[in-house]
């Protein structure tokens, strides 16, 4: 629109141009800032001379990161900005920060020229885009709850946002009622596949019934998406971690990699697909409502085939970045790539890992689902194998020759190998056991015994006992006799001399008046009635002496007592 008022403006003395600017400023109802910007847009050039301060401010750049750090710090998790210029800036100048005379717009375009402004600050980081090399090469998990629910009685509902506001949990002692959707995605063709399942939260037996419906063959003969993955991608959720979803894995040959908290972009495929489920499929169910978890599976089930087909009327779901359909990019997957999901996957998922202990050939035995029978696992070669070791063994069932993955720790690491059966002949018997009368052959030594041996020469014998730790070991001789250094002396000390304890034993009033007549040289009945009447329950022997010098020297017969 303003660019036809161009050249008269561009052709007008500069001293009209302002004029010209306020007319326009009038009669469309803008600001003269608009004016101007579209006029910019517009290709106008206003033919001024750049000031020589152009790019420079007033304003110190340590000011500008305080004001910045300051209203970035005002942020809350919600992403709401809570501090402005006008406000975080009085606080800032009361602390001694200095901003000039520069106004608080200049100070926002100065932060927005810096990138140092909260809405710049606020937006997500840069990511890496990654990529797959063929389908199934890469697959991304994510469970959420869904929206629907049903009850008792077989009805639906779906959840509006005010029954779900987190400080009015609706279903709040009703969480069985809840539905969860599982979404799976192949990362290279972005083919969907995704479950419902009425349960009260994420649990380990949901999770790897959705990875083996996910991996399995479907009924639909146009829903050919199937296979294991090489790698498994998801985030770090109670299922996911347990033990028994790991071990499970790791018997199909499948990895996993957990992604940090907080950031989903690293599984955006599988976020895109749960939007794409949510509006696209979730969205029907007001119009149609169906009566249970099993028939919202049917149709889920229906519907990925048509959504990966490129077969939904009225909507083109080609990937974009392919130009094709999803299950015609997933079709391209090689032969050696495509790999099934064996039998009998459902019983990897065990809540501890199985154990066998080492036998004194250093095997183990294990009736493996691929060989049908028991097998033979040779250990020997392993680092830090002993007989009666215990370890953990893990099937893998992806493998036909029936191989065992062992793990067990050895010098406080985990070591862990696949072990391939022994060959056995028809009697038996492994294949490169030794013949009786041909040949002979005997174990390396484990370490157990390696360690023995040491000990044994440093031990020595009768003659030369620990002769070894003459070698090399910083030992001339042990000193088992006179093990001491005579020449470190002990400072000595004298301490407090304890008095020994006082006799505690008393003796009749009898016993100890003739003690104490053949102690003085004398007594009278008085001082007989004086310990009778003194000493009720004996006379204790330590108080003999305190008698004799009470008694002592009263000779008269008057003088005994008191």
């Amino acid at each position: 629109m303003l660019q036809s008022y161009l050249p008269a403006i561009e052709s007008a003395p500069r001293g009209e141009r302002g004029r010209m600017i306020e007319d326009l400023s009038r009669q469309l109802g803008v600001s003269k800032a608009t004016i101007y910007r579209k006029l910019d847009e517009a290709g106008y050039c206003q033919d001024r001379q750049r000031r020589a301060d152009a790019g420079s401010t007033a304003v110190e750049e340590q000011a500008l990161a305080a004001l910045a750090a300051y209203m970035k710090s005002g942020i809350r998790s919600n992403d709401k900005a809570t501090l402005a210029i006008p406000t975080a800036r009085q606080v800032l100048e009361a602390s001694g920060v200095d901003f000039g005379e520069v106004t608080n717009s200049t100070l926002g375009r100065l932060l927005r020229e810096r990138g140092l402004d909260v809405k710049t600050q606020q937006a997500p980081e840069p990511f890496v885009r990654m990529r797959s090399l063929h389908p199934n090469h890469v697959h991304q998990c994510d469970p959420s709850v869904c929206l629907v629910y049903y009850l008792p009685n077989g009805g639906q509902h779906i959840l509006e946002e005010r029954e779900v506001y987190k400080n009015k949990p609706f279903l709040l002692g009703k969480e069985n009622l809840k539905v969860w959707r599982y979404v799976l995605t192949d990362h290279y063709s972005g083919s969907i596949c995704h479950r419902y399942y009425q349960v009260a939260g994420e649990n380990t037996l949901t999770l790897w019934d959705f990875l083996l419906y996910s991996w399995a063959k479907k009924a639909d003969p146009l829903d050919a998406f199937h296979g294991l993955p090489d790698l498994l991608v998801w985030d770090k959720g109670s299922a996911n971690s347990s033990k028994a979803i790991a071990n499970a894995l790791r018997g199909l040959r499948v990895q996993t990699y957990d992604h940090k908290v907080g950031n989903p972009r690293v599984k955006g495929s599988v976020e895109r697909s749960n939007d794409i489920v949510e509006r696209l499929f979730e969205s029907r169910l007001k119009a149609q409502p169906v009566r249970s978890v099993d028939e919202l599976n049917e149709y889920a089930e229906k519907w990925d085939a048509l959504y990966n087909a490129g077969l939904i009327k009225g909507y083109d779901s080609t990937l974009r970045r392919a130009k094709s359909s999803r299950l015609d990019l997933w079709l391209t997957i090689p032969v050696d790539k495509l790999r099934e999901l064996p039998e009998g996957a459902r019983n990897l998922l065990v809540p501890e890992p199985e154990t066998r202990q080492v036998q004194g050939d250093l095997s183990v035995s294990y009736a493996h689902p691929r060989l049908g029978r028991s097998g033979s696992y040779s250990l020997g070669k392993l680092p830090g194998i002993r007989p009666k070791l215990v370890v953990n063994v893990q099937p893998i069932l992806t493998d036909p020759d029936g191989v065992l993955r062992v793990s067990y720790q050895y010098q406080g690491e985990e070591i862990t190998d696949e072990i391939y059966p022994a060959l056995i002949d028809e009697a038996g018997f492994p294949l490169d056991a030794p013949v009786w009368g041909q040949e002979f052959k005997s174990h390396p030594d484990t370490y157990v015994q390696t360690a023995a041996k040491s000990l044994d020469d440093l031990i020595g014998d009768e003659k030369k006992p620990f002769a070894g730790w003459n070698e090399g070991n910083g030992i001339a001789a042990l000193d088992a006799i006179q093990s001491s250094d005579p020449s470190v002396v002990a400072m000595q000390k004298t301490g407090r001399p304890v008095a020994p304890p006082q006799s505690r034993i008393r003796i009749s009033t009898v016993e100890a008046a003739k003690v104490l007549k053949a102690r003085m040289g004398w007594w009278t009945p008085e001082c007989l009635q004086y310990l009778r009447d003194t000493y009720t329950d004996g006379v204790p022997e330590a108080d003999i002496d305190a008698i004799e010098l009470r008694l002592g020297g009263q000779r008269r017969k008057a003088g005994c007592v008191g």
